[in-house]
C-alpha cells in the first residue's frame, strides 16, 4: 500500500469509526478498510460507488452494438403500439406530435429559374396530388400525407423503412415498411454483418432485410442505396432504433393500472349510495355501524318494505332507535395521488423532449411562460424537421428528379449543382400572440432587420408567390377601375376608390403632409414664422 492509498484508508476508517455505520464494539473490519471494494471501482466518484441505501443498477452491457436487441426492441414497440391504441396522453404524445412537425414542401433553388419552376409543377403533379396513385405503392398517401405518417410512425415503433422503387412507366415510387417487417429472419445474430434486420459492414449500413410475415423462411435484401431507414438513433453503435416512448413505457402502464384501479373502486363505491349506521346492532352477527342485509322496515302507514325498494319510490324509511342513514362520499382519487399522475406525465413528457405544458396541460402557464415554452418546442419541432429532410426528403427529391429526367417528362436543369440546391418549407410556426409577433415583425421589416423571405417563409408560405400576388391584387384594381369608370362613364382614381388604411404612407403624388414629409423645425423660415406667431400671441394676451 503506498502512501496515497494509507492516507485513503485511514481517513476512510476514521470517519467510519466516527459514524452510524461503525460496529458495535470492537475492532473494524480489514476488509471495510479496503477502498477499492468501497468504491466499487477503485475511483473517487460517489456516482460509481456501492452503497446499502440504493439499489444495485443493473445494465447488462456497454456494447452499443448489443444493448438493443431485436427481442428488446419489438417487446418495446408492441407495448408502444398497445399504449397509443388504447390510452389518449400516449396517442398525444404520438399522432399530436407529428401534426405538430407537419409536413415540408420543396423549392427549387438552382439558377435556372424557369426550371425551378418545370421541377416543382412535376413534384406536385406526381407526389401531391389526390391520395397519391402516382406517388406511393399503395395510392393511400400522397407525399405530404405520408410525412405525417412517418412521424407518428417513427414516434412510435422508433423507425420506419421506405423503399425507392418505379412505377411501370418509370416514375419514381416509393413502399414503406414497418419496424416489425425488418428482421433478420433465420440469419443468427453478427452472420455476415446482420444485425436486426441491418447488414453492417465497417460500421456501414449496406442492406436491409424485408420479411414475409406469412412464411419466416422467405425474405428479401434490399441494398442501402435503395431503402432508407428514417428512425432517431440513440448511439453510434445502434443499426436500429428504439421507440422514442422507450423511457415512458413503465410509467405509461402504471398510470394506466392505477387509473383502471381507481376508476374501478369509484364504481363500487357508486353502487352502495346510502348505508344504516346503528349504535347497537339488531341482529347478531351484524357488522358495527351497518344494518342487516335484506330488512325490512315498517313505513309509517304501517306496510313493510325493503331497504332497496325505499330508494326505489316515493316511501319513507322508518329508522329504528340509534339509527342514521348516511350517504356514502368516494374521495378517490385523492389529491395526492392526483399529483403523482402528473409527476409522472412530467417525466413522460421531458423524456420525448417536450415541455410536459404543451402534451399534457398549458392552462397553469401564461405570459412569458407559455413563450419560452412554446419556443423550446418549436427548437424540438424544427430539430425533427431536419431529420425528416435529411434522411427522406432529400434523398427522394434527388430520386424522383433523376427518374424524371430520365423519362424525358422533366429537361435538364442548366445548373449542374441541382441536386442539393433545394429547399424546404415547412408549415407556420407555433404562436399565442400573433398581434404582439405581427407588430415586432413590421418593426424589425422597417429597421432592414427581417426580409420578407424570412418572414414568410416563418408563415409556411412562399415569398415570391406572395409578393406576385400582391402585384396582381394591385394590378386588377387598376382594371377593375377602368372597367367600371368605362361602364358609368366617369374616371375612378383607384387611390380613392381603395384609400391607403390610416397611419400608412400616403401614395406617390399626394399632397397630405404627414410628420415624415414636413419641413424640418431647424430650417431657418420655420424657425421665423414660429417667433412672428409667439410674439402675436404674447401682444394679444397683454391687450386683453
Amino acid at each position: 500500500m503506498n502512501l496515497r492509498e494509507s492516507f485513503t484508508a485511514a481517513a476512510f476508517a476514521a470517519q467510519l469509526a466516527g459514524s452510524t455505520l461503525a460496529p458495535l464494539g470492537g475492532s473494524i473490519s480489514s476488509s471495510l478498510l479496503d477502498t477499492t471494494s468501497y468504491a466499487g471501482t477503485g475511483g473517487g466518484y460517489d456516482g460509481a460507488g456501492w452503497s446499502s441505501r440504493r439499489g444495485y443498477v443493473y445494465f447488462p452491457t456497454l456494447d452499443t452494438q448489443t444493448e438493443l436487441r431485436s427481442a428488446t426492441r419489438l417487446e418495446m414497440t408492441r407495448c408502444a403500439r398497445y399504449l397509443t391504441r388504447n390510452v389518449g396522453f400516449a396517442k398525444r404524445c404520438t399522432r399530436r406530435l407529428a401534426g405538430m412537425v407537419g409536413y415540408l414542401h420543396p423549392r427549387a433553388l438552382t439558377d435556372d429559374k424557369d426550371w425551378n419552376k418545370l421541377a416543382e409543377a412535376a413534384f406536385e403533379r406526381r407526389c401531391g396530388v389526390g391520395q397519391g396513385m402516382a406517388f406511393e405503392r399503395s395510392g393511400r398517401f400522397n407525399i405530404y400525407a405520408l410525412q405525417n405518417l412517418l412521424t407518428s410512425t417513427r414516434l412510435t415503433d422508433g423507425d420506419v423503412g421506405v423503399v425507392l422503387t418505379e412505377s411501370q412507366t418509370g416514375g419514381a415510387m416509393v413502399a414503406v415498411y414497418e419496424s416489425h417487417q425488418i428482421g433478420n429472419g433465420d440469419t443468427g445474430v453478427g452472420v455476415n454483418g446482420w444485425r436486426d434486420g441491418v447488414r453492417v459492414v465497417n460500421d456501414r449500413a449496406v442492406a436491409y432485410r424485408l420479411l414475409d410475415l406469412d412464411d419466416p423462411q422467405k425474405s428479401v435484401d434490399v441494398p442501402a442505396s435503395d431503402f432508407i431507414l428514417h428512425g432517431d438513433y440513440l448511439s453510434f453503435g445502434h443499426s436500429r432504433c428504439p421507440t422514442p416512448l422507450h423511457h415512458a413505457i413503465t410509467n405509461f402502464i402504471d398510470t394506466t393500472e392505477i387509473r383502471s384501479d381507481v376508476k374501478l373502486g369509484i364504481k363500487l363505491a357508486n353502487r352502495i349510495g346510502y348505508y344504516i349506521t346503528r349504535e347497537i346492532a339488531n341482529a347478531a352477527g351484524a357488522p358495527k355501524g351497518m344494518g342487516v342485509k335484506q330488512s325490512v322496515q315498517t313505513t309509517e302507514s304501517g306496510g313493510k318494505a325493503l331497504i332497496e325498494d325505499t330508494f326505489r319510490g316515493g316511501k319513507i324509511l322508518g329508522l329504528d332507535p340509534g339509527e342514521q342513514i348516511k350517504q356514502l362520499l368516494d374521495e378517490r382519487p385523492h389529491p395526492n395521488s392526483q399529483a403523482f399522475l402528473e409527476d409522472l406525465n412530467r417525466d413522460i413528457s421531458w423524456g420525448i423532449g417536450v415541455a410536459p405544458d404543451v402534451l399534457w396541460n398549458i392552462a397553469k402557464l401564461g405570459g412569458a411562460s407559455v413563450r419560452f415554452v412554446l419556443a423550446d418546442a418549436q427548437i424540438w419541432i424544427e430539430a425533427q424537421q431536419q431529420m425528416l429532410v435529411d434522411q427522406f426528403l432529400h434523398r427522394w427529391w434527388v430520386y424522383f428528379i433523376a427518374k424524371e429526367i430520365k423519362s424525358g417528362r422533366l429537361r435538364p436543369p442548366t445548373d449542374p449543382e441541382w441536386y442539393w440546391k433545394v429547399g424546404w418549407q415547412p408549415q407556420a410556426k407555433l404562436t399565442v400572440d400573433i398581434r404582439g409577433d405581427g407588430k415586432l415583425s413590421i418593426d424589425l421589416h422597417q429597421a432592414g432587420m427581417l426580409t420578407l423571405q424570412r418572414w414568410y417563409g416563418g408563415q409556411g408560405l412562399n415569398y415570391e408567390d406572395e409578393l406576385r400576388q400582391h402585384v396582381r391584387e394591385h394590378a386588377m384594381r387598376i382594371k377593375l377601375c377602368d372597367e367600371v369608370g368605362q361602364e358609368y362613364g366617369m374616371e375612378l382614381d383607384p387611390l380613392k376608390v381603395f384609400p391607403a388604411p390610416p397611419g400608412s404612407a400616403p401614395a406617390v403624388g399626394s399632397n397630405i403632409i404627414t410628420p415624415d414629409s414636413e419641413p424640418g423645425f431647424g430650417q431657418q423660415e420655420n424657425v421665423q414664422q414660429m417667433l412672428v406667431e409667439i410674439r402675436e400671441q404674447i401682444a394679444h394676451l397683454r391687450a386683453a
